[in-house]
């Protein structure tokens, strides 16, 4: 699928530098000879064109400082050609805007050296190449297109992807955080618990059988039984004698007068 002309990427023109001599007219004539200097010019080739004009270099610079300031062109087009003017004066290759075709390995060295012929020098020029420039590549250009869109789009994709586990690690992160600090304060609060509970668990209560001699001493205990014991042998002989039982209330004094 390929990226309509209107949803296509604004790219900054290519430029590449030269020093040129150049006569200084003032100084010639004053010193009676021609003078030269070094003046830098800039080739400039617009976005998927294969046109180049040339300018001297400052006033060139000097326009696209105006547009940059009337809003027609971009901060980050003047800092790229910044950096490649920069790059040329330190004898250093120029930068490529994006991605460079040459380090892709997913085209082979002659469809690399025909992109480049083609001023295409990244993928992201060849992923927003309008159909001029693919006719400029040749046959397979449209397929090149769609594989260098496919590689952005991915890239995008995978950089998202990126951010969001990232997003998503730190956040793991928080929650452990969060979570050990739970845990500590369970463990506080059981310490506390367990140093200062009190036991609820039931008093055993031995139940014991309570007796006549547990009323009594042992010595009382001794009298009533004898008492006990001598008042039967009464009752036996009073009924012996008289046919019938004492009434209970009869004590051993009463029948022992009773039988004498």
């Amino acid at each position: 699928m390929s990226i309509a002309f209107e949803e296509r990427e604004e790219r900054p023109a290519m430029i590449s530098f030269e020093l040129r001599p150049v006569e200084l007219k003032a100084e010639s004539l004053k010193a009676g000879k021609a003078i030269y200097a070094d003046v830098e010019y800039v080739h400039v080739t617009p976005p998927y064109s294969r046109d180049i004009y040339v300018q001297q270099a400052d006033k060139w610079f000097s326009k696209q400082k105006a547009g940059f300031k009337n809003g027609r062109i971009p901060k980050k087009f003047l800092d790229f050609w910044d950096e490649v003017r920069n790059r040329w004066r330190a004898g250093l290759d120029a930068p490529v805007n994006g991605t460079d075709i040459k380090n892709w390995s997913a085209i082979t060295p002659s469809q690399t050296k025909m992109l480049i012929e083609a001023r295409i020098y990244s993928i992201e020029d060849l992923a927003n190449a309008p159909e001029d420039a693919l006719s400029r590549i040749g046959m397979g250009g449209i397929d090149l297109r769609n594989k260098a869109q496919a590689y952005i789009k991915t890239a995008t994709n995978g950089g998202a992807l990126v951010l969001e586990n990232a997003e998503q690690k730190k956040q793991i992160i928080v929650l452990q955080g969060s979570v050990s600090s739970l845990e500590e304060r369970v463990k506080l609060l059981t310490a506390q618990l367990e140093a200062s509970k009190v036991s609820l668990e039931p008093l055993h209560v031995v139940k014991e059988e309570i007796t006549a001699d547990d009323l009594i001493d042992d010595e009382s205990s001794q009298f009533s039984l004898e008492t006990h014991s001598e008042r039967d042998i009464l009752a036996k002989e009073f009924k012996a004698k008289f046919g019938r039982q004492p009434h209970s209330a009869m004590g051993i004094d009463k029948l022992r007068e009773k039988l004498s």
